[in-house]
């Protein structure tokens, strides 16, 4: 039980980093882009 909570939990933290990394990928093309 207290692995499978963990295991949610550890999906939600990955789910944002790759929201956070995919974000920041898209700023740092639209400054290549730009420049």
């Amino acid at each position: 039980m207290f692995s499978c909570c963990r295991s949610t939990e550890s999906v939600k933290i990955r789910r944002r980093v790759a929201i956070e990394l995919k974000k920041y990928e898209l700023e740092a093309s639209q400054m290549s882009f730009s420049s």
